[in-house]
């Protein structure tokens, strides 16, 4: 059984990197593997939640604020207790994603994938200083880069690194949810009080 931790930057709720995690799981063959989640803050969103308990998995949430010292404190702890095989990374925060692959390794975890979801507008000076201080830990500890578009790998990795180590895993839907259905169609202009033979734009 290979034990895998999916650690957030943020609170697991309704954003897109809760909803990239959770869909993959949902949709992949989980035989042999045994998850857990995590996030220094707290978890919001009852589907998720109800996902996490029908997996038997363990949901990790410590709200001990924005103090990176605190964050990391309790990353490390659960880290230690638990010997994951893999931990997969997911925040919009350079720093939190640098900071949980460097204590990742140093806990022993044998793949640290760190996932950018993300990209920005507008570079600035703070942002690319970051960016700078923090490449030597993807370099020598990830193992993986991930990110869905060039543009969110380079927003948060240079280009050199992730060049080097990335990896571009697009995000998937499920259009069978968007399929036209007769059933719905008809439901919602019947809700709706518009005939078959009204135009419906929208």
């Amino acid at each position: 059984m290979k034990k895998i931790l999916e650690a957030f930057g943020e609170p697991i709720l309704y954003g897109g990197q809760e909803a990239f995690v959770f869909r993959t799981i949902e949709n992949m063959n989980k035989k042999g593997l045994k998850f857990d989640f995590l996030t220094p803050y707290y978890a919001d969103n009852p589907d998720y939640i109800s996902f996490i308990k029908s997996l038997n998995s363990t949901l990790y949430s410590f709200n001990v604020g924005k103090n990176r010292f605190n964050v990391v404190n309790a990353y490390k702890k659960i880290l230690l207790d638990n010997q994951y095989d893999v931990v997969h990374i997911n925040s919009g925060s350079i720093s939190i994603l640098a900071l949980f692959t460097l204590y990742a390794k140093k806990a022993g975890v044998k793949k640290v994938i760190v996932h950018s979801h993300m990209s920005g507008k507008n570079k600035n000076v703070k942002h690319e200083v970051i960016k700078k201080i923090y490449a030597p830990i993807f370099s020598k500890y990830a193992d993986v880069l991930v990110a869905p578009t060039k543009k969110a790998a380079y927003w948060q990795f240079s280009k050199k690194i992730f060049n080097k180590k990335g990896r571009i895993l697009k995000n998937g839907i499920n259009i069978q949810q968007y399929a036209y259905n007769i059933g719905t169609r008809e439901h919602y202009r019947n809700k709706l009080n518009i005939s078959d033979h009204e135009i419906l734009i929208g």
